[in-house]
């Protein structure tokens, strides 16, 4: 006799008599079409032996069909616009949010059904496409349709015998073993498993935006094509030891996760962090199923951790549902897998409380862990201990693989879809020429470093593209690098199947692509690629910027939900488009907080909503129908959190026009810190046809964000215009440590400087020549203590010459770009690298890093020639006697350490509130002025000296692995490492972004200034 189909029913207690209906219902059901149908009611005034809980979960997931009785009741409780209650929708709640959205899509199992004298608007939005069927007057078509009874049935196909495979006997034996708590836990990982995110993950499909998303298609999701850059957690007392290379970079986000352990992933909006996130849950979710020992992932989503007054350790339980009892267990054998997601969301006004929470939860012995973080907000307080993986954009030749696959999928094979793809890719790299110059490459690229250096008039230019092609190839002379091996095609450096190269690491490239008037930058987010791909094949054209791409996404949600109100009747008027969006403005600039504010809001409550009257409940169910807006039943917030920055971006112009400046949203006290404007701000600039003068209102109260945002909409070169009213307070304020004492401040301002050209400083750039500003300072002969405790003693030394400031980027700039770096006449004795250092950071103003004691040498030898100088590294000897002076000082202020002194991490040890992460200008630090006026002798960088450090009389120059001495503390060590007499080791070869160094001539190199 065969199986008789389960069916599970789920409907709202509304009455008595709806009650009665139900059970009327499920009765027929098992006597006169023999479904097997249980309800609820069959366990009153009693429970299920396994708990509500599982029953439902089971219910629903173990079941054939399930029908879903919709009346008002039903469909608040399910959409959450009520208090769910106890009974039952509210038992249901997440099964049904989790798993039954989803799986509509993909079965017929859900079945939507109304009371005989039901209306269609009772059935959820989700289902209301589908058809409906009345109870109990279509009970025997229910019937069918649960039997799948065909009324016209087709022929059988020819009988085939399947082929038999033998079960498995690990999942055979992970489905019986374990009893109620491995019940429980596959119970569990089945509604993860089926949660919309997973489901995302593991499908790898989305699902297209706009006009053209009714055809049904989906294309395959690239997000992950993305790559990560790995970084060890250190302290700083490890932090000296880094060197370069050390970040490694990956493609496959699985086993980064599974090598580092404990990671936080870090990214920009839109990169991923949360489809990573949810990739590690899926994953591992699935693992759990068949091995009962795998660990069982646990979703904590931080941004929906809104109570005040609700524990870290409550929220995480609730989020396990019926697994939660068995969480000591579970913790107790190492078997939980917590993955938080979205700290910077945690509501600002409840960090206080919920930061050290967070810190000591994660500090818990979980041997894997994952946190997601938003880059630019992951500083401060937010900062854990953990390992940090970097969502790298999408390069230039990954957005081409993602683009030549996406529509190869969309135009179904045709030839029509790899010519959208090459059409759209060419249009984000630069349009024709680039193309063009491509093509070249591909077929000269044998002589490419020939004919691109010399004159651009050869004959393979033909005349009648001569002019366009001569100002691309200039382009191209900064957009990839020369020809290298006569085996690499070096146009691309990472490898597709066709052997393109991509000259990523290429600074000069990456700034041509960080134009935002071009899309490139805009299409190495996964987010915004999807957007243009969408709407580029819709309009089969490009916006031409990212306020642009956000303009049309909204009108396409807009438009689509328009038409879908249009197809129901029973669907409520639709909101005056023009005053929707007005709401959303409101709406989206409370959330970025009122003016002052510390941080900005991603969630509000329904309550402050309808108080404040920001949009009403009708535009609010239109917006979250169009996808625009995420709503609960005490909630509030935008769908991406970059949509809420769109619609905040539209309010400046006109609340600058009545009086708002830049210092009330950034604070005097604490500008340069990060609050949640600063991605607003930035699409604002894109929404102005004419950004200057909203760019001169926000140098006022954020100038190091005002240069960014010029920066990169490449406005520089009308600085004058932009910023020469605040120049000489900027140039000022760097070095007046009394009115600006937090070195944050003199940091930002200092870069800003950089960026625009104006830190005009003696001893920092390059003079009249081009050639090193050296500003030399003498120390006079005489007597100086050396070392500390036992080893102290007396030295002396005749008058030698030193540079205030260690090397800055300038001055070694003109060495690699003169082409000295590889002339082998400095070189001579010593170890090249095949290329010249990348620095971390190349701000003209702060110290050269990345440089190796050999660099440092051939520098010394290079400047000499131009200069007729006999310039050097100073032995440690001279350095301590320059940091030190006749007097001995253990620190150029004093005996003992002061906070905000030097460019240190002040953090770790609780030596004070200040730490930069990184080089900062030299000089801006004046109480590092030693007694000959040297200054940056604390922190910053360390500096190589020339002599060995197991034999300090040792300052020959040579070829040995021998470690030579490095003096002074850095950026990333602690305050007790920039001590005078401290020293330390490196290997001459070590390139190490917190290593520079400074000049020694003891020659008279004094000139009149």
């Amino acid at each position: 006799m065969p199986t008789p189909p389960k069916l599970f029913i789920s409907y709202s207690h509304d009455s008595p008599e709806h009650k009665k209906m139900v059970l009327d219902l499920a009765e027929r059901f098992r006597k006169e079409k023999n479904i097997d149908c249980e309800l609820d009611q069959h366990f009153e005034p009693g429970n299920p032996p396994e708990g509500w809980i599982k029953w439902m979960r089971d219910g629903v997931n173990q079941s054939d069909s399930v029908i879903m009785i919709f009346t008002p009741t039903y469909k608040d409780r399910y959409e959450r616009n009520v208090d769910i209650g106890g009974n039952g929708v509210g038992y249901e709640g997440v099964v049904i949010s989790q798993l039954l959205y989803q799986k509509y899509f993909t079965t017929n199992k859900f079945i939507p059904v109304i009371c005989d004298n039901g209306e269609l608007k009772h059935v959820t939005e989700e289902l209301c496409d589908r058809n409906v069927y009345k109870v109990p007057s279509d009970f025997y078509v229910l019937a069918d349709l649960i039997k799948g009874k065909r009324y016209n049935p087709l022929p059988p196909l020819a009988e085939i015998k399947a082929p038999e495979y033998p079960a498995s006997t690990e999942t055979a034996q992970a489905v019986t073993s374990g009893g109620s708590q491995r019940d429980t836990e596959l119970a569990y990982l089945g509604t993860l498993l089926d949660a919309e995110h997973a489901q995302f993950t593991q499908n790898n499909y989305i699902t297209l935006s706009g006009d053209f998303q009714s055809d049904g298609k989906r294309i395959p999701n690239m997000f992950m094509a993305s790559s990560f850059k790995h970084q060890s957690h250190h302290s700083p007392d490890e932090a000296h030891e880094r060197i370069q290379g050390e970040s490694t970079y990956c493609d496959d986000l699985i086993s980064a996760f599974r090598q580092y352990k404990r990671l936080v992933i870090l990214g920009e909006p839109g990169a991923g962090k949360t489809f990573s996130l949810w990739k590690i849950a899926a994953e591992s979710a699935n693992k759990a199923l068949t091995d009962e020992n795998a660990a069982i992932p646990v979703v904590i989503p931080l941004n929906k951790w809104t109570d005040e007054n609700q524990s870290l350790d409550s929220f995480v339980l609730q989020q396990m549902g019926s697994l939660a009892p068995y969480y000591p267990a579970l913790f107790k054998a190492g078997r939980l897998l917590p993955l938080l997601d979205a700290l910077n969301e945690i509501p600002f006004d409840q960090r206080a409380q919920k930061l050290p929470q967070v810190k000591t939860w994660i500090n818990q012995k979980f041997s894997h862990l994952l946190l997601s973080c938003r880059e630019r907000d992951y500083g401060g307080d937010l900062v854990q201990a953990l390992d940090r993986l970097d969502i790298e954009p999408l390069s230039p030749p990954r957005v081409h693989d993602f683009l030549c696959q996406y529509f190869g999928i969309l135009f179904q094979g045709s030839p029509q879809g790899q010519q959208t793809a090459e059409q759209l890719f060419w249009e984000l790299a630069g349009g024709e020429s680039m193309q063009q110059a491509w093509e070249h490459w591909q077929d000269d690229r044998p002589e490419w470093k020939v004919r691109l250096h010399s004159t651009l008039g050869n004959r393979w230019l033909y005349s009648n593209t001569k002019e366009r092609v001569i100002g691309t190839c200039k382009r191209l002379n900064h957009l990839w690098k020369p020809y290298t091996p006569p085996d690499r095609h070096n146009f691309w450096e990472e490898k597709l199947p066709d052997d393109w190269y991509w000259a990523g690491k290429d600074h000069p490239a990456s700034d041509y692509f960080s134009d935002s008037r071009r899309l490139m930058k805009l299409a190495q987010n996964p987010y915004l690629l999807n957007l243009i791909v969408s709407i580029y094949h819709r309009d089969q054209q490009l916006p031409s910027s990212r306020y642009q791409l956000f303009d049309s996404f909204v009108s396409d949600l807009l438009r689509r939900e328009v038409k879908d109100h249009e197809k129901v009747q029973a669907k409520p008027a639709i909101p005056d488009q023009e005053a929707l969006l007005d709401s959303l403005k409101r709406l989206a600039w409370q959330l970025q907080g009122h003016a002052g504010a510390d941080e900005a809001r991603t969630t509000l409550s329904r309550d402050e909503v309808a108080k404040h009257q920001l949009i009403s409940p009708d535009q609010l169910q239109f917006a979250a129908s169009a996808s625009l807006l995420e709503l609960t039943n005490q909630t509030v917030r935008f769908s991406h959190q970059l949509l809420q920055e769109y619609f905040t971006a539209q309010s400046f112009e006109a609340r600058i026009a009545n009086g708002l400046k830049a210092s009330e949203l950034w604070l005097k006290e604490n500008w340069w810190e990060t609050n949640g404007w600063e991605e607003a701000a930035k699409l604002a600039a894109d929404y102005d046809d004419n950004p200057i003068p909203f760019l001169h209102w926000l140098a006022e109260g954020q100038p190091r964000l005002a240069a960014e945002i010029a920066r990169e909409q490449q406005l520089l070169d009308q600085k004058q215009a932009l910023f020469s009213t605040y120049k000489a307070q900027w140039q000022a304020a760097i070095t007046d440590v009394e009115r600006y004492p937090n070195p944050h401040e003199r940091h930002a301002i200092s870069t800003v400087l950089a960026w625009l050209g104006w830190d005009n400083r003696a001893g920092i750039g390059l003079n009249e020549q081009g050639l090193p500003d050296i500003h030399w300072l003498e120390v006079p002969a005489g007597e100086f203590i050396y070392g500390e405790d036992d080893a102290q003693q007396t030295l002396h030394l005749d008058t030698f010459y030193v540079s205030q400031y260690p090397v800055t980027n300038a001055q070694f700039k003109v060495f690699v770009e003169s082409g000295a770096y590889d002339d082998p006449q400095w070189w001579e004795g010593l170890e090249k690298e095949d290329e010249p250092p990348e620095h971390e950071w190349t701000e003209s103003n702060r110290p050269v890093e990345l440089v190796n004691w050999f660099d440092a040498i051939a520098y010394c030898r290079w400047l000499s020639a131009q200069t007729g100088l006999d310039i050097q590294l100073p032995t440690e000897l001279h350095w301590e006697k320059m940091a030190r002076g006749a007097e001995g000082l253990a620190y150029p202020w004093g005996a003992d350490y002061v906070s905000g002194n030097a460019n240190v991490d002040e953090v770790w040890k609780k030596d004070g509130p200040y730490y930069l992460k990184e080089t900062s200008a030299v000089g801006i630090y004046t109480q590092t002025k030693t007694p000959c006026g040297a200054m940056d002798t604390s922190g910053n960088v360390w500096e190589w000296c020339v002599n060995k450090y197991d034999d300090p009389e040792v300052t020959t120059i040579d070829r040995s692995d021998d470690w030579r001495v490095v003096r002074g503390g850095a950026w990333n060590g602690l305050a007790e490492y920039c001590r005078s007499a401290f020293r330390l080791y490196r290997h001459p070869l070590y390139r190490h972004d917190a290593l520079g160094f400074r000049l020694l001539c003891f020659s008279s190199p004094m000139t009149d200034r």
